[in-house]
């Protein structure tokens, strides 16, 4: 190990090669993004070019990008008038619908923060994120009132007060709004304790949408399945990637099907192309798909990203069997605290493993403020992201 005088960052155990690779060669990810604009302001650009092509589709109900956002602009400049304005925590307490598609990007323009608040958590988590998040403002409706404790500013009722909304003229808020302003904050699961939330401002979420919709291929003629918790940051990369390249945002309801045959179906019905799943969900979606009864995949789908964990080898076997090589598959990581994921993979169909991800464009896993010491070739992506992709704050586990 050296004299006592060596400090741990100068002991490696890799060769030189390796390290080349692992420091430099993996690293080697730079691109140039609009480090200027804010997340809003990407969809923004995109209704200017698309305004009548579909946004948004649920339950049979649809949104141009034109009505996105000019509602979006007017529940915006009604949140201003609240006092919502650069980093000010707007609570969103709604179903999937199209209401909040319309409060996720109004609360950006304002220049708030995006608090996402699953209505199916229970009371004390709620009331917990609310309290830990200074929620001031909430936006939710009628219905899911009794579902939530009050917060101590303001609580927007979409269905009640909409004629007031409406009556806002559609214009963006002059916010001050700034790339190093916070675009959300989302809660952990707090499987290590008390959930904590994760800052995450729009430079960081910026660079990932712009590369998500490239690694992804994203185009407008997309239609891709919001399917996780609106709570879970994994929703963040479902929604603004698929507006920044002018695709369809399909949300999935209460009613849709989990279990692999009718899911299936209904994906086809719905003509999804994108699906952006939790690996876990993925593991019992293939092994249901292995089973000669169930319904196979639908022509429509044309990708499947996985992410949150290492997939198994074995499940990305009898996916080869079942897609046949005509679906593409890309397996992602990362912590919240690297604005949604840092690195992604598409591994070719004759890998006989899964190998963990790589980089995604901009992000470079290194800091130089940041000492750590690469072990292993098979292990290069256990660090940092670039400042350009970390959050704000994150929580400390103790």
């Amino acid at each position: 190990m050296g004299t006592l005088s060596t400090t741990a960052k100068d002991q490696y155990i890799l060769t030189e090669s390796e390290k080349q690779q692992i420091l430099i060669d993996w690293n080697n990810t730079a691109v140039e993004y609009p480090r200027d604009l804010c997340v809003h302001q990407l969809v923004e650009r995109q209704a200017e070019r698309t305004p009548s092509a579909l946004a948004v589709q649920c339950s049979g109900q649809t949104l141009t990008y034109r009505d996105l956002n000019s509602r979006a602009n007017q529940l915006a400049c009604y949140l201003s008038k609240l006092g919502v304005g650069p980093d000010v925590p707007v609570g969103i307490f709604l179903d999937r619908s199209l209401n909040l598609a319309i409060t996720l990007l109004a609360v950006l323009k304002s220049g708030g923060t995006c608090v996402p608040l699953d209505p199916q958590y229970p009371g004390e988590r709620l009331a917990f994120m609310l309290e830990d998040a200074q929620v001031t403002v909430l936006v939710t409706d009628e219905n899911l009132l009794g579902k939530i404790d009050r917060v101590k500013g303001h609580t927007i009722c979409l269905g009640r007060d909409w004629n007031a909304i409406k009556r806002e003229r559609n214009q963006i808020p002059r916010a001050e709004v700034a790339p190093e302003d916070l675009a959300y904050i989302v809660y952990t699961s707090g499987s290590t304790g008390k959930p904590r939330g994760v800052q995450l401002p729009h430079r960081g979420l910026v660079n990932h949408h712009v590369a998500a919709t490239k690694i992804y291929g994203l185009q407008p003629s997309d239609l891709v399945l919001q399917f996780s918790s609106i709570s879970f940051d994994i929703s963040i990369e479902e929604i603004f990637p698929t507006w920044v390249a002018g695709g369809t945002l399909v949300f999935r309801t209460e009613d849709t099907p989990l279990a692999a045959s009718g899911f299936l179906r209904w994906i086809g019905e719905q003509k999804i192309t994108v699906l952006n799943l939790p690996t876990a969900y993925w593991h019992e979606l293939v092994h249901e798909l292995s089973e000669p009864s169930t319904a196979s995949l639908p022509e429509s789908l044309r990708m499947v990203i996985v992410g949150g964990e290492k997939a198994s080898s074995t499940a990305f076997s009898s996916w080869l069997r079942v897609s046949r090589g005509k679906v593409r598959w890309v397996n992602t990581y990362g912590p919240t605290e690297a604005s949604v994921i840092a690195p992604a993979h598409e591994p070719e169909i004759s890998a006989p493993e899964c190998p963990l991800p790589c980089p995604l464009a901009v992000l470079s896993p290194t800091r130089k403020s940041i000492y750590w010491i690469p072990i292993s070739i098979q292990f290069p992506w256990a660090r940092r992201a670039s400042c350009t992709s970390v959050a704000t704050a994150w929580p400390v586990v103790t």
